[in-house]
């Protein structure tokens, strides 16, 4: 269970400086591979931080104009992409797919189990 993880930090990227931005980036991904530590997630499941470098069914997580963006690369494309103003949300929505997402190849998380009759 992921209580408390990045939850009550907030942060904006407009009208940041650049110094300011790559702090938070080095705060934001390192949170984000130490907990997929912790979960024992893969980090080959994921890109983080560089723009469309992953390949086909890799997750993505970067800044980019002002917003945080999620999404799976495919074909070159980007795929169910998901934009966050929050650095923290965004971080929390990747590692909540990676960790419980039927779409994210764990297919038994959020089930109910069928009844025996």
């Amino acid at each position: 269970m992921m209580t408390g993880f990045l939850l009550d930090k907030r942060y904006q990227l407009g009208g940041m400086a650049a110094q300011e931005l790559e702090s938070l980036r080095e705060t934001v991904y390192g949170a984000i591979r130490r907990e997929l530590q912790r979960l024992s997630i893969s980090a080959q499941d994921c890109v983080i931080g560089m723009p469309d470098a992953g390949d086909d069914g890799v997750v993505c997580f970067h800044d980019e104009n002002g917003m945080w963006v999620f999404y799976i690369a495919e074909r070159g494309k980007r795929c169910a992409p998901a934009f966050f103003s929050s650095a923290w949300d965004g971080a929390n929505y990747l590692i909540w797919y990676l960790a419980a997402s039927p779409y994210g190849g764990n297919g038994d998380v959020g089930r109910i189990p069928r009844a025996i009759t």
